[in-house]
């Protein structure tokens, strides 16, 4: 008898299957995109963060912030980061099961991308995403009384645009920044 929590059309989880070997060993930089949508609360409401990570550098490649939680602001994501990476598509795309990546739009825009979603009820599949959501709000946004939209995407733009790609270090990224991480990889690829 089948668990009442299973679904016979899952998607596959890609990222779950050996994904470390095929990202240090074969594609490198560009080869795996996480995603994942948070809630920002400040005096005026929520805002929502909408992140693309690097699986290689643990770098944001892209985000976007809006009002809503919409399909249309991971789109928006997505195309900074492709445009970004000067990429068609990476080689997989992972995110949660959130109904933003789920919906029919996504699933049109991201048609010839491989996706791979979480395994329900298992967030560590899309943890290092997480961790990032988490940093942010813990080291910076929570030092401060957020106002409005505004000074919300000015508090994420210094965070993220000069401070975590550039300056924080990782120790997935043998203790470099992101930015310095994918300059080492780059070195070595020529040497």
């Amino acid at each position: 008898m089948k668990k009442s929590y299973e679904h016979s059309k899952q998607p596959v989880n890609v990222l779950y299957e050996a994904i470390k070997e095929y990202i240090e060993e074969t594609a490198g930089i560009k080869s795996v995109s996480l995603r994942a949508v948070t809630q920002i609360l400040g005096v005026s409401g929520f805002v929502y963060l909408t992140s693309v990570m690097d699986l290689f550098s643990r770098k944001i490649v892209s985000w976007v912030l809006t009002k809503d939680m919409t399909a249309e602001s991971v789109l928006e994501a997505i195309k900074i980061a492709q445009e970004r990476r000067n990429i068609e598509k990476p080689v997989i795309i992972h995110s949660d099961r959130g109904i933003q990546f789920t919906s029919e739009l996504y699933k049109e825009i991201t048609e010839k991308m491989k996706r791979s979603y979480s395994k329900k009820a298992c967030p560590w599949d899309n943890a290092c995403i997480e961790s990032f959501h988490s940093l942010i709000k813990r080291e910076w946004l929570n030092q401060y009384k957020i106002q409005n939209y505004d000074d919300t995407y000015k508090l994420i733009f210094e965070y993220i645009e000069t401070f975590y790609n550039t300056v924080r270090t990782h120790s997935h990224c043998n203790y470099q920044s992101p930015n310095q991480y994918e300059r080492s990889y780059a070195k070595k690829q020529l040497s």
